[in-house]
C-alpha cells in the first residue's frame, strides 16, 4: 500500500514540475510603433470595388396569388359574445319592452325595438324572447317560461 501511495505522489510531483516548466519560445521581431508614412498613392485604389457589396443578401419568399387572396379574404373576427341577460318583458300599452341586464355595466336596462344596448341592436321583441343583432349575426334571448309560471302561481 505504501508503494502505491509513493508512486502516486511521485507521478503527481512530476506532472506539476512538467506543467510549470517554461516552454521553448522562438524569438519574435517586435513591430515598429512609429506612425505610418503618407504615401503618394491615389486614394481610389483599383483593388477596392464598392460594387462587390451590392448583393441581395435576403430575398423575401415568393407569395402566390392564391395565398395572397386568401389572406385578404380572411373571415372577419367573430362578433363579441352576447353577455346580456333577458330578465323580463314590460308591456306598455300595445308595445313591449325588454328588461335586459348588462353585466359589463352592472345595469338593468329597458329597451324597445330598434334601440341598441351594449353594442347589440334589439330587432324584435315578443312574449317568447328578444332577438338581437350583433356584428351582422342574429341572436335570440329566450324568456325563461318556467320562471314566469312560478311567478304567476298563487
Amino acid at each position: 500500500m505504501r508503494a502505491i501511495t509513493l508512486a502516486g505522489v511521485t507521478v503527481a510531483v512530476a506532472v506539476h514540475i512538467w506543467a510549470w516548466l517554461p516552454l521553448r519560445s522562438d524569438p519574435v521581431a517586435a513591430p515598429s510603433l512609429s506612425a505610418p508614412q503618407q504615401s503618394e498613392a491615389p486614394t481610389d485604389s483599383p483593388d477596392f470595388q464598392a460594387g462587390a457589396f451590392d448583393v441581395a443578401l435576403w430575398r423575401p419568399p415568393a407569395v402566390d396569388r392564391a395565398s395572397a387572396e386568401a389572406s385578404e379574404n380572411r373571415a372577419a373576427p367573430p362578433p363579441p359574445r352576447v353577455t346580456l341577460q333577458l330578465v323580463g318583458m314590460i308591456r306598455e300599452g300595445d308595445s313591449l319592452a325588454a328588461a335586459l341586464y348588462d353585466p359589463g355595466a352592472g345595469k338593468l336596462v329597458t329597451a324597445r325595438e330598434g334601440e341598441t344596448v351594449a353594442g347589440h341592436e334589439v330587432t324584435t321583441i315578443d312574449l317568447t324572447g328578444v332577438d338581437l343583432s350583433v356584428g351582422g349575426r342574429a341572436v335570440h334571448l329566450p324568456l325563461n317560461q318556467d320562471r314566469i309560471a312560478k311567478a304567476q302561481a298563487p
